[in-house]
């Protein structure tokens, strides 16, 4: 609302403003899920879903300088009064370490003309903004702190200050089982010798030996002394078979 004094001087514009808060709440937890399975004794049927997992690692404040130009028709526009510049929704891309946002500042521009009337005008401009990220995936959102302009012959220059909450996320992609039958009527056919002989390779996995030969990881680590579940180097593994 607008106060004017008695004499109509000392005119006070009163102004009321409501602010909208936006807060995120992250809750971090462990979760134990299956994503493999067999039977030493029968068949196993599975079915299996990929779920993505997103685990929130940091949130920043980055301040950026966007600079923009606007043509500007100056038999309209003798006076600049105000600007105003509103960020549009962008497309956050993340790549190695960084990150770039790139969406349109919607621009607001009163002015007065050579006949002292009011005028107003809209514009679209597009920005790009570009922050280092340490995960996979990045949230970004601008908000703008400061404005400053300058009419020089037939262009308006505009620095724009952002200020851009930056949200780190690490995205990984797990295919889980989701149901889990055994084929009772279909066993394995049993195994004549009680060890299998198993040239392994350096990095292969002491479960997949175990699916292939139909018996335990852990009968395998034990016989054969190893102390990690994945094989360090090539060499001759000893495969109890479990009946």
């Amino acid at each position: 609302r607008c106060l004017v004094g008695p004499d109509g001087e000392n005119t006070v514009l009163e102004i009321t403003a409501k602010l909208l808060l936006q807060f995120q709440v992250h809750r971090c937890e462990e979760m134990a899920v299956l994503k493999d399975a067999f039977h030493s004794g029968y068949p196993v049927s599975m079915q299996t879903e990929e779920h993505e997992w997103k685990a929130f690692l940091a949130q920043r404040f980055e301040e950026v300088k966007v600079p923009l130009q606007l043509s500007i028709p100056s038999a309209r526009w003798q006076e600049i009064l105000d600007i105003w510049i509103f960020p549009m929704a962008g497309r956050c891309e993340c790549g190695g370490d960084g990150a770039t946002l790139k969406g349109h500042l919607q621009i607001g521009v009163i002015a007065r003309d050579a006949d002292g009337e009011i005028v107003c005008s809209e514009h679209s401009e597009e920005y790009v903004v570009r922050c280092t990220c340490s995960g996979n995936r990045v949230e970004m959102q601008p908000t703008v702190a400061d404005i400053l302009y300058r009419a020089a012959e037939e262009r308006l220059e505009i620095e724009v200050g952002l200020v851009v909450d930056v949200m780190d996320y690490k995205v990984t992609k797990t295919r889980i089982v989701t149901d889990l039958s055994v084929c009772e009527d279909k066993p394995y056919s049993i195994q004549k010798s009680s060890v299998i002989v198993h040239y392994a390779m350096a990095g292969e996995s002491v479960w997949e030996i175990a699916r292939q030969c139909h018996t335990s990881p852990a009968c395998i680590m034990e016989e054969n002394e190893l102390i990690s579940e994945i094989v360090d180097e090539r060499r001759v593994l000893i495969v109890p078979i479990v009946h």
